[in-house]
């Protein structure tokens, strides 16, 4: 807001034009050991005492204190949920386009998980959103550290439980897959899709279906 822009200059230095915007002073802070360069050739320009960037986030105000807390809760803790989050996402993407091998069961399954998981994890995104949006404002109400630790907390989402779940289900597919190969090697014919089920030579093609 460059009407509330103010700029201290401690130096026997004025610049010839005062900068009046964000992008001018920081142009004119990149400049000035060069414009004092002028001092040693006598035309008059001062040479700055000194001048010092400080980030906001060392600054001890209300402002500062937003400041530091989203550069640390929210930067590096949310880029680690928001990390999990999608590492969790592609992870199932992958258990649900496996190929079941007719257990519709464990599809139906491992659809639904994923489904309740991708719609849990739009509104946890919206609530860490607007946790944000309030911090910035100076709301007191909402926690970034308290809406992080959800995700962490929750029993069925969180990073570590959705790696053991994922374990499980790949468990039991493999457990459905060694089924079929026994009754293979015992000479039953499997069937594995709703076109095998269907067929009209079903009683003479299988000996026993499942």
């Amino acid at each position: 807001d460059n009407s509330t822009l103010s700029i201290s200059i401690f130096a026997d230095q004025v610049p010839e034009v005062i900068p009046t915007t964000l992008a001018e002073t920081m142009s004119y802070l990149k400049q000035v050991n060069v414009d004092s360069s002028g001092w040693q050739q006598g035309v008059g320009r001062g040479v700055p005492l000194y001048y010092i960037l400080t980030p906001l986030a060392q600054l001890d105000n209300v402002d500062a204190q937003v400041v530091h807390e989203i550069e640390h809760d929210f930067v590096v803790q949310m880029k680690d949920v928001v990390d999990k989050l999608d590492e969790s996402k592609l992870f199932l993407q992958d258990l649900v386009a496996r190929n079941a091998w007719g257990n519709r069961f464990w599809q139906e399954r491992v659809r639904r998980y994923y489904s309740n998981f991708i719609a849990w994890r739009a509104l946890f995104l919206k609530d860490l959103g607007t946790v944000i949006q309030k911090k910035k404002f100076g709301d007191i109400g909402g926690s970034i550290p308290d809406t992080l630790q959800r995700y962490w907390d929750h029993e069925l989402y969180n990073f570590y439980t959705m790696l053991s779940r994922i374990e499980e289900y790949k468990a039991d597919l493999g457990g459905w897959l060694a089924q079929i190969e026994s009754l293979r090697q015992n000479g039953v014919q499997v069937a594995l899709s709703g076109e095998d089920i269907a067929a009209a030579q079903l009683d003479l093609t299988y000996d026993k279906t499942y």
